[in-house]
């Protein structure tokens, strides 16, 4: 099965809802549609990530208030609880689930990336933790600067996090950086951001290989 969300609004100043339906590998719609933010609430912007036992989560901020929310939906496609009020400010939300059923949320909460777990199982809220002060570190506070992300990633115990700031000055071209920082999820803290750099195409400092035989054929090294 396959969790779709979407956010929609009737013509005019009505608020935007976040909606959720389940499409078989076909295509075909099972159920009916479903609304997951709460009625009358303006829905921003979301996130989804699956929940590694074939339900879905998401997470929204409402649209000028700015207070995130959370909703955890089962394999079947059924609210397993009622919407959760992180109780924090912030915006631009990203999550991803771990296969221990704990939802890692990081999001902009004005010039801090934040961060909390939620654990679908309880469900319990993780106090929320800055893991980055993008003032403190100088990486924004310019006028012009464009803030996109943070887009959060879990791996090995690890929690991932990167963004990218656009600035611009005096010149018609803006600059462009991409930073991350990384944790351990059972001890997160304020962390210093690394720039992550990108180098264009014909830049590579390596090259793809391209032989007779797979990189699996290759030899194994062998101690002398």
């Amino acid at each position: 099965m396959i969790h779709i969300f979407w956010a929609s609004r009737y013509p005019g100043d009505a608020p935007w809802t976040l909606w959720h339906t389940l499409l078989d590998i076909d295509g075909n719609l099972l159920g009916s549609l479903q609304a997951i933010s709460p009625r009358g609430e303006n829905v921003g912007r979301f996130a989804i990530s699956s929940d590694n036992q074939g339900g879905a989560v998401a997470v929204w901020d409402q649209d000028k208030k700015q207070a995130l929310r959370f909703q955890h939906i089962t394999a079947s496609g059924a609210k397993s609880n009622h919407t959760i009020n992180l109780g924090v400010f912030g915006t631009k939300p990203s999550v991803s689930v771990d296969t221990d059923q704990i939802a890692h949320i990081s999001w902009l909460d004005e010039k801090d990336i934040a961060y909390a777990q939620i654990d679908l199982n309880s469900p319990t809220i993780v106090e929320r933790t800055t893991v980055s002060n993008l003032n403190a570190s100088g990486k924004l506070g310019i006028t012009g600067d464009t803030f996109d992300g943070p887009a959060l990633g879990y791996a090995d115990g690890w929690v991932y996090v990167f963004w990218s700031i656009l600035s611009y000055s005096d010149v018609d071209v803006g600059t462009a950086a991409m930073e991350f920082i990384s944790f351990s999820a059972d001890q997160p803290q304020d962390t210093n951001p690394e720039q992550l750099w990108m180098l264009a195409i014909e830049d590579q400092p390596l090259q793809p290989y391209s032989g007779d035989f797979a990189i699996s054929e290759f030899s194994p090294a062998v101690d002398f």
